[in-house]
């Protein structure tokens, strides 16, 4: 007893203390039922596409313009986002184009385009803004009646997905681990689904599939994975997946470097605070002539710039703990108060197949997860835990992260508000920064007290970089009639926040 009393006073500790935090502290409930998880679109602010029906028939349409400068117009009697599903054929599709000015830029016939439901036509040239009507003839829904439905879709630019990871520089291993990855839209007029994976050492180890982000908006992927000792890279990839909603192009990824280290006798930990504002900007020019003298000039900059921010702080202690366990965590900044809470007599599930006992507490209205997981006993076993707070608008929980902790049995693409008190106009969970974010976690168990005391300066970061080289072409689209279309296009994405790392 003496020895583990000596183990807790020994804690790694830059020497703060806590202040007097505004905000009420919460004497939070000891039960991960009350996760407020949630399936399904969290939202959809992003171009509306178009439906029309007539009698039982229905039609959608959708016409994203990709940066490669081609508009694929999806037609389809299900729905935009599992286009694979749809009843009936398309057997005739007309389509009749219009440009913002309302100039008629050309008609298309197609005779049965394809033998089932849907079918996504390619289109060069067509500025954004262009009007597409859309008359089909569909069979095979009201029986041995042909039904003609017609929808106008206007052209908006395909969604861009883009993907950062922050995980704790130093885990221990053995253990669950929560490493989580943010992502991104930056095209501002649709959302799309996307599959989110993990790798580490080039193998997949955990997935979360079928993915929501809304336009312009940032999301959380949240995995969990047991390191062993060592470096290891670790990586997070986007799929398109079923539902790829008009993505174009190679799928982003984004890794970094992890160590796994076995528990000290002493308490240790690392803190991690990252705040990112990307900014996209997407340059379109446009000009065109027709020899009956017509013409169009189209000039515009556009991006979104979300921000997210996020915390992370992991630890171990080289013996077991003796549930039931109480937890006292406060979180600031130089600027104001972000988290206070108490967990009281939290008792663990029953051991796991690596013969560990794990607790947890998912906070959505403060977008945070807590985490201990205990193995062994006495000196021979293991303490680790996790605070961390999430970024983006919700977060999605991973295959393995809801086995281990929402106790679903694996079920997918179930998600959380990160802070469900507020309206999500722009998404995310924001707390004021100021010059350094400090942490306190106390411990007691059965045992004995174990104290964390983590302070993290923070330094900015600002960078530039060109995506796609302002470049201009020159085409010669048929409903020209002979004249000219010049395209020019570019885009940069500038990175810059605040961010810190500390260990103790």
């Amino acid at each position: 007893m003496a020895a583990f009393a000596l183990l807790a006073a020994a804690a790694c500790t830059d020497g703060g203390t806590s202040p007097l935090l505004d905000a009420p502290r919460v004497d939070a409930a000891a039960s991960h039922g009350g996760g407020h998880l949630h399936s399904g679109k969290y939202r959809d602010s992003g171009a509306p596409h178009a439906t029309g029906r007539s009698g039982s028939a229905r039609l959608a349409a959708r016409a994203l313009r990709g940066a490669d400068g081609v508009t694929r117009l999806l037609v389809t009697t299900g729905s935009v986002d599992d286009p694979q599903r749809a009843p009936g054929e398309l057997a005739r599709v007309q389509l009749k184009a219009y440009a913002p000015n309302g100039t008629r830029l050309f008609t298309q016939n197609h005779q049965r385009p394809t033998t089932g439901g849907s079918y996504e036509f390619a289109l060069a040239g067509l500025p954004l803004g262009t009007r597409i009507e859309v008359q089909a003839n569909v069979r095979g829904i009201d029986r041995n009646r042909t039904d003609v439905v017609e929808v106008t879709a206007t052209v908006v630019s395909a969604p861009v997905l883009a993907v950062t990871i922050d995980p704790p520089g130093q885990v221990v291993a053995g253990v669950p681990t929560v490493v989580t990855g943010t992502v991104r839209e930056t095209g501002g007029d649709a959302g799309s689904y996307a599959d989110c994976v993990l790798y580490v050492d080039g193998v997949e180890v955990d997935r979360i599939n079928h993915v929501w982000v809304d336009a312009g908006d940032a999301v959380t992927c949240a995995f969990t994975y047991r390191f062993t000792p060592g470096t290891h890279d670790v990586e997070v990839r986007l799929d398109g997946g079923a539902g790829g909603s008009g993505l174009v192009g190679t799928l982003p990824s984004a890794s970094e470097q992890v160590t796994a280290v076995n528990p000290d006798v002493q308490p240790t930990w690392t803190a991690r605070v990252m705040d990112r504002t990307v900014a996209l900007s997407n340059r379109y020019y446009e000009t065109w002539t027709r020899p009956d003298g017509l013409f169009r000039v189209h000039d515009q900059d556009n991006g979104e710039a979300p921000r997210t921010q996020s915390f992370a702080l992991t630890g171990s202690v080289a013996r077991a703990t003796a549930f039931p366990v109480s937890v006292d965590l406060q979180v600031w900044s130089t600027a104001g108060p972000w988290h206070s809470a108490v967990w009281s007599g939290l008792a663990a599930a029953a051991p796991d197949a690596q013969g560990q006992s794990c607790v947890d507490q998912l906070i959505p209205e403060h977008g945070a997860h807590f985490y201990l997981c205990s193995t062994g006993t006495g000196f021979q076993g293991t303490t680790a835990f996790g605070y961390t707070r999430f970024a983006g608008t919700v977060t999605y929980h991973s295959i393995a992260f809801g086995r281990l902790w929402d106790n679903v049995l694996g079920q997918e693409t179930l998600w959380s508000w990160n802070n469900v008190s507020e309206t999500y106009a722009g998404g995310g969970q924001l707390r004021p920064l100021g010059t350094a974010v400090s942490a306190r976690l106390q411990l007691t168990d059965g045992v004995a007290p174990v104290t964390v005391n983590a302070n993290v300066p923070l330094s900015s970061f600002d960078s530039t970089v060109t995506l796609v080289p302002y470049a201009c072409r020159e085409l010669l689209p048929y409903w020209l009639l002979g004249g000219v279309q010049t395209i020019c296009e570019g885009s940069t994405e500038r990175t810059f926040g605040w961010s810190g790392e500390a260990s103790g």
